[in-house]
Formats: C-alpha cells, structure tokens, sequence
C-alpha cells in the first residue's frame, strides 16, 4: 500500500476541503492511503495588514508548491479563487472539481439585510473586489479591513461591537455547517463573485504521471459542461488578461487601430526661470514647423497642450 500526502493549510476550513477530496480518493482507490500534511504560508501568519499591500494571492500558495515541488507532497488542495493566475512552472492543476454555490453571502450580526443597513453603517470585508462592488452599491458605507480565516473573520464580527457584518463566500460556509449565519446571498447579477469561487484546484507536479491519473478520477462528468469546463474556462481567461506581456501587445494593437502607435513626445521639462512649460527636439519642430526634424513634410502635430 502507498502512502501519499495531500498539502494542505492548516484552517478548519482547507482541512475540510483537503479531508473531503481524501475521502473521495480514498473510497475510489483502497490501494493507496492518503495523509493530510499540514504547512503553514506567509499569507496565514500576517493578519493585520491588508492582503492588497503584502502581496497577492501567492502568499497562501507558495510554500505548499515548494513542498509539491521539492517531493515532500504529491498534490494539494485548494479553493480555486485563491490561487495566483499563473501556476509555476513543473506544477498544474491535475483537476477542478465539481463547482459549490458561487455567490457571496451577507452575514448580518443582528438579521438586518443589506439593503436596510443605515447610512454609514460600518461593515468588513477582506476582498477589494467585494469592497468596490460594495462601493458601487452603497458608498456611504464605512467598509472595513477584515483578515484570518473564516472562523477569526466571524468571531471578529461577534467581538467588535460597532460592526453590522461581513461579506463572505457562501461554499465556504456552507462546508463547515455554518449556513444558519448567512443572512442572504448576493447573486451575480448584484454582486460578480470570484473567478473559480465554489471550486476546489488540486494541484500537483506536471510530470507526475501517477498522481494525475489519480486526480482525473475527481472531474465530475455531469458538471462538465457548465461547471468544470466553464470554471476553467474563466480561469484560463483571467490568466490571459492579467499576463503583462498579453496587455502590452494588446495597448499596442489599440494604439495602432487608434493611430497613436507612433512615438508619443515626452512631457515636456518646466522652465524655473521663465514659470512656463519648454519643448525640445522633434515634437518641438513638428509644432514650429509642420516638418519633421528631417525635414520631411507632415501634419501638425494636435497635441500641443501634453
């Protein structure tokens, strides 16, 4: 019989996920046994600062892929939305699963609904997407930062008196049986959840053949057509827009169809003495001139006042 560890953080809630896909494993394949090995990321010990100032969302994930990567674990699991776009290279995801609820829940200290909470109410959240869309809804809302894993977001609420609620993902909830808590759950329509939120991603070495076999057995064929494959589908397109190198091509093929693909002219230097703006070289002469510094004959440039 074969051991085989499954990484995974340490909150009650990954250990539910790393837990629920051992058993799921296990019932399919007796042959093996799986053990949760638990690792500590950066991301899980600095709780009182902003996840937006510290970094992105590699601060849960990078010490698990090390251990992937270093053979110290076959595979890992966790909640899809939470990964970086780009997994690093000698890993990918061996499989996605079977996509939960999706939407964001309203957790309300007292039942109050969202839509009745009173002007500058003070709530919390962790999620800057949450909070923008917040924004666009109420935007005299006092929305504060709010870190820790589940269980610390919701005992925060409970402690801190002046907070009405926060805003959390209802999977998350609902796998730890904490449904009676969710006040009401945003649909997508008020409120865009995260790409992939309600799935879970267990990944593993790319060339890790045995373990990919494995994990393949985690696809749920009926989900295939809205919910596995569109969940990777989504993901597959955020990764594209947020590939730095995708948006400079792109910003160039906008500024070509635009016709600004040419070189732009610098801004031009304050003259001190003078209190007014000075230009210099080749924007310079195309203003005074309609000629190009070469002598070469073409249009005014319109930009005068950059």
């Amino acid at each position: 019989m074969i051991e085989i560890l499954i990484a995974s953080r340490g909150s009650r809630l990954a250990l539910w996920q790393s837990e629920h896909v051992r058993d799921l494993l296990s019932a399919r394949f007796p042959e093996h046994t799986f053990r949760i090995e638990i690792i500590h990321t950066k991301g899980d010990k600095i709780l009182d600062v902003a996840l937006s100032k510290i970094g992105d969302k590699g601060l849960f994930t990078k010490e698990i892929e090390a251990a992937l990567l270093d053979g110290r674990c076959r595979f890992a699991v966790h909640s899809l939305k939470d990964m970086p776009t780009k997994v690093p290279d000698g890993l990918t995801l061996g499989a996605i699963t079977k996509r939960h609820d999706m939407r964001d829940a309203w957790v309300s200290k007292d039942g109050t609904a969202f839509r009745d909470l009173p002007q500058g109410a003070a709530i919390a959240t962790g999620s800057l997407r949450r909070r923008c869309q917040l924004w666009a809804h109420r935007p005299d809302l006092d929305i504060r930062e709010i870190r820790g894993n589940l269980d610390t977001r919701l005992r925060k609420l409970d402690d801190t008196d002046d907070l009405r609620g926060i805003v959390l993902a209802a999977a998350g909830l609902e796998r730890l049986g904490l449904d009676a808590r969710i006040t009401h759950k945003f649909e997508p329509e008020d409120m865009l959840p995260a790409v992939g939120q309600g799935a879970l991603a267990i990944e593993c070495r790319a060339d890790d053949a045995e373990i990919l076999e494995i994990l393949a057995a985690l696809d749920d064929p009926e989900d295939a057509r809205v919910g596995h494959r569109g969940t990777r589908a989504a993901r597959e397109t955020r990764r594209r827009l947020s590939d730095p190198d995708r948006r400079v091509r792109t910003s160039r093929r906008r500024a070509a169809i635009s016709g600004r693909a040419r070189r732009q002219p610098r801004r031009p230097a304050r003259d001190p003495e003078q209190g007014r703006r000075r230009s210099r070289g080749r924007a310079c002469a195309r203003r005074r001139t309609g000629r190009a510094a070469s002598g070469r004959r073409c249009r005014p440039d319109p930009r005068r006042d950059f």
